[in-house]
């Protein structure tokens, strides 16, 4: 916000653009996490890298069947 002063905008100006560059990155980082825990989910197998579903390897698990 300091800089923006500088630059010649006034105290209203500079703390609405602070303010908005601070809930936007708050939002992307958010969304990111989100998306990359539905991804990754609960983690991948050691033995085949398989995403794990349900706390158990689907791959592993029905072989061991």
């Amino acid at each position: 916000m300091i800089g923006l002063l500088g630059i010649g905008l006034n105290v209203v100006q500079s703390g609405a653009i602070s303010l908005a560059i601070f809930v936007g990155i708050k939002v992307f980082v958010g969304r990111r996490k989100k998306m990359l825990d539905k991804k990754i989910g609960e983690g991948f197998c050691v033995e085949c890298g398989e995403k794990i579903i349900g706390k158990k390897c689907p791959n592993c698990d029905n072989e061991k069947k």
